[in-house]
């Protein structure tokens, strides 16, 4: 389980935050200051904007719609989760999903903050690491495109000969 790969998408609201401090810390002028603001005060401010939150969730949703069409435009999916939850269960499932908001809702707490990257997983498959509450170091989920020649095997995805 390792972060390699393309990043199609993601939600990690400090990275984004601070990105978001560094540029508005450099073009503070654009954003209303009448003087060079402390971090400080510009982290509290992105921090309490739900517009740019809003505008980042539609983005990555945007991305992730775009990546799950190429890759299965039927919308069937094999899904593996490891390590889920606080008893770092195992489970696989086939699934319909048609667009990046149940895609990840399939994945994500109900409640709760969370953080997640999806990456490219060789031609056709996407794997997704979920931190939360419940998996602080986060939960794997291993997508592949359902095709008539793969098939489910002592919970793994394989090739039918």
């Amino acid at each position: 389980m390792s972060r390699s790969g393309v990043i199609i998408a993601s939600w990690d609201m400090y990275e984004m935050t601070k990105c978001e401090v560094e540029y508005r810390m450099q073009e503070w002028k654009d954003f209303g200051y009448e003087e060079e603001p402390d971090e400080n005060q510009v982290w509290n401010d992105v921090s309490e904007d739900s517009d740019q939150h809003m505008f980042w969730w539609e983005e990555q949703m945007i991305f992730l719609n775009d990546a799950l069409v190429k890759r299965s435009a039927s919308g069937e999916w094999y899904a593996k989760g490891v390590n889920m939850g606080w008893q770092n269960l195992t489970k696989s499932i086939s699934v319909r999903v048609l667009n990046a908001e149940k895609f990840i809702g399939t994945m994500l707490p109900r409640s709760g903050e969370y953080t997640f990257y999806v990456y490219e997983d060789g031609d056709f498959g996407l794997k997704v690491m979920v931190s939360h509450h419940d998996s602080p170091t986060g939960e794997w989920y291993y997508w592949t495109p359902f095709k008539k020649e793969l098939a489910w095997f002592n919970n793994e995805c394989v090739e039918v000969p």
